[in-house]
């Protein structure tokens, strides 16, 4: 029979998810080489969480391409 209790583990489901659908990118000013990199979230929620601010506020910088407190910039991708 079909076992319905399968469970993914949380490492196949962020891949899963990174792969299905949308990932945003925080870039942080750096002086001397532009913007640093300094996460990869696969949902516009979790890259609010992690500044601590809203998703609707991330989803606004991602669309305008604006540089949020002149600091961080977002780029979503599909």
């Amino acid at each position: 029979g079909n076992s319905s209790g399968h469970k993914f583990s949380e490492e196949t489901l962020l891949k899963m998810s990174a792969v299905r659908g949308y990932s945003v990118d925080i870039y942080e000013k750096c002086d001397s080489e532009g913007f640093k990199l300094i996460g990869s979230f696969v949902s516009i929620r979790r890259a609010a969480k992690f500044l601590e601010i809203s998703a609707n506020t991330v989803k606004l910088y991602i669309n305008s391409g604006e540089i949020f407190k002149n600091r961080y910039k977002f780029i979503g991708t599909w």
